[in-house]
């Protein structure tokens, strides 16, 4: 393994734990808390006050992170853990911590099962909105005003790399394009997240 590799933080818990502790729905992306047994608590008044409040409602609260992303976070096992990575856990029985979970359409908050998958980093970034602030319409595209021209780049393992440099936009558009074809790029990558919600 790379010892610069991003790891995440193990989650020390089974799958059958998990499963007596959520309820999860792959349709709708939703986990619940299920009732707890009087065994997990101090005493049975505090087992009956958590369940009245708890059970059956949404596990969790929204994080928004100031680079725009968001995603479900869970307070569970004594720790803050973020829901998809439960999930991942929960359905598939085991997960690599040096992987991280891609939502697929880009909102960290739609936690669907078919919204997940488990990739490396180098994956989960061939598969990236566009942002609002483009000008070229094309990720890794920009114009450099001080050369007057049309850059084409990529980033790999957090290194930008040029692509070329070009007179015309569309050439410029068409190299990147061409390297997202030969290194097999996410069909979503590069689409307006506005476009991408709607897988």
């Amino acid at each position: 393994m790379n010892p610069n590799m991003n790891v995440a933080r193990p989650i020390e818990v089974t799958r059958e734990r998990l499963a007596e502790m959520f309820e999860y729905s792959p349709t709708s992306g939703e986990l619940r808390w299920k009732a707890r047994s009087p065994s997990d608590f101090d005493n049975a008044a505090f087992a009956k006050s958590w369940n009245a409040r708890y059970a059956g409602k949404l596990a969790g609260s929204k994080l928004h992170k100031k680079s725009g992303t968001s995603y479900v976070q869970v307070a569970a096992i004594g720790r803050n853990l973020k829901a998809h990575r439960l999930i991942w856990l929960l359905v598939h029985g085991e997960i690599d911590d040096s992987l991280v979970i891609d939502h697929i359409n880009g909102d960290g908050l739609d936690n669907r099962l078919c919204n997940l998958r488990l990739v490396t980093q180098a994956d989960n970034a061939r598969n990236k909105a566009l942002s609002s602030r483009s000008r070229s319409g094309v990720v890794g595209v920009y114009w450099n005003s001080a050369e007057k021209k049309w850059h084409a780049r990529v980033q790999v393992n957090g290194v930008r790399k040029s692509i070329g440099q070009y007179d015309r936009i569309e050439d410029a558009k068409a190299a990147r394009k061409l390297h997202q074809a030969e290194q097999d790029y996410h069909n979503l990558h590069g689409l307006t997240r506005e476009a991408r919600s709607n897988f």
